[in-house]
């Protein structure tokens, strides 16, 4: 026969009770610490993320070093863009910047850039999965 308990009527809570249950819950689990430690893996998984967007873009831009035309966009117009939303001084630093990673292979620059982003997206997902098995009480294998 089965279990009869299985078959009451759960009991309301009130709002107090849900509050201080909720507490309980969201402390006897470590959510703080575990919440912690994914955002700072997130934060940290997105920056490789944005330097290969950074290098993906500066190499699809008009060449700066004369070998290749990346985009339909020549040198003058990048240049009006940029005065447009940089400040002055800032102008010159960005386009010999971009002329000096224009000028570098971008293979094995891309390839560490992609390690990067694979070892940092693998560590936050084991932060993830770490958090789950703490808050379901499962062994860490």
């Amino acid at each position: 026969m089965a279990n009869a308990s299985l078959y009451r009527p759960r009991q309301r809570l009130g709002v107090w009770q849900f509050v201080v249950r909720t507490w309980r819950g969201f402390i006897e689990h470590d959510i703080p610490t575990r919440a912690s430690a994914i955002a700072f893996s997130a934060m940290m998984a997105t920056v490789p993320v944005i330097a290969l967007v950074v290098l993906v873009v500066v190499h699809l831009l008009p060449d700066l070093t004369g070998r290749f035309a990346g985009l339909t966009v020549n040198e003058p117009e990048l240049e009006n863009v940029l005065k447009v939303i940089l400040p002055q001084e800032a102008v010159g630093i960005v386009l010999e910047q971009i002329a000096r990673m224009q000028a570098t292979p971008p293979l094995i620059t891309i390839s560490v850039g992609l390690l990067l982003t694979v070892w940092a997206a693998s560590s936050l997902f084991v932060a993830i999965i770490g958090g789950l098995n703490h808050i379901y009480g499962l062994p860490e294998t």
